[in-house]
Parts: C-alpha cells; sequence; structure tokens
C-alpha cells in the first residue's frame, strides 16, 4: 500500500553528539615569566562532565596553588592567576598540573619557567 507523503506526521529528533578529545589539552600564554606577570592557562577537557582540577607545584616539588576551572559546552576552560613575590619566591621551573579524573587521558601537565629579581634558579 502506498501513502502519499501529507498522510505521514514526521518526527524529527536533534541529538547532540560532542565528541571529546582523547587527551586533556593544556596551554599557558608564555612560558617566560616575572613577578607581576599573569599566568593564563586553557585547554580543551575530555568532557564538559566536571570541572579542570589545577595545581602549580614549585621548582622543590611543593604544591603552591591549586585552581579549578569550569568548563564550557565545547570542553574548553580557561584560568589565570598572578605571580607574586611572597607566593613565588623561588626563580626556576614550575610545573602545572591539570586533571579531571585520575584516568590518565584526563591528566595533563606543562612547566613554566618563573624569574624573580634578585634570586638565582
Amino acid at each position: 500500500m502506498i501513502k502519499l507523503l501529507d498522510d505521514f506526521v514526521v518526527l524529527v529528533l536533534k541529538f547532540i553528539i560532542k565528541i571529546s578529545t582523547e587527551n586533556l589539552q593544556l596551554t599557558a600564554n608564555k612560558e617566560f615569566y616575572v613577578i607581576g606577570d599573569t599566568v593564563s592557562i586553557s585547554g580543551e577537557a575530555t568532557s564538559n562532565i566536571s570541572n579542570v582540577n589545577l595545581k602549580v607545584i614549585d621548582p622543590n616539588g611543593d604544591i603552591l596553588k591549586m585552581l579549578q576551572a569550569k568548563i564550557d559546552d565545547n570542553n574548553l576552560f580557561s584560568t589565570s592567576f598572578k605571580i607574586e613575590k611572597p607566593f613565588f619566591p623561588l626563580a626556576g621551573d614550575y610545573e602545572i598540573i591539570a586533571w579531571q579524573s585520575q584516568s590518565s587521558q584526563d591528566m595533563s601537565s606543562i612547566t613554566i619557567t618563573i624569574g624573580v629579581t634578585g634570586f638565582d634558579s
């Protein structure tokens, strides 16, 4: 039996499927900073289900700062912090580690260098 098109009700369902990145991606706005600079961190998360947690580790291995960044609908995030002498007294390489879960694909890290006037690294 053949029916005409106007005899049918067409139902269109819209599904939004977000294809996630394979690994959490993390970048800083530059590699070298001095006291007074602002470090801007951005990246792409594996999903937008949970926030991205970040920690800043000094050259001695001590955690100096913990941050949390909200993720938008496109799985993108950003946050920033200012380099202040009382909190960043050492010159050298600082590691920034970001994660969403304990899975290795949900973790990433970058290294930034901070030069502090009057101190050697």
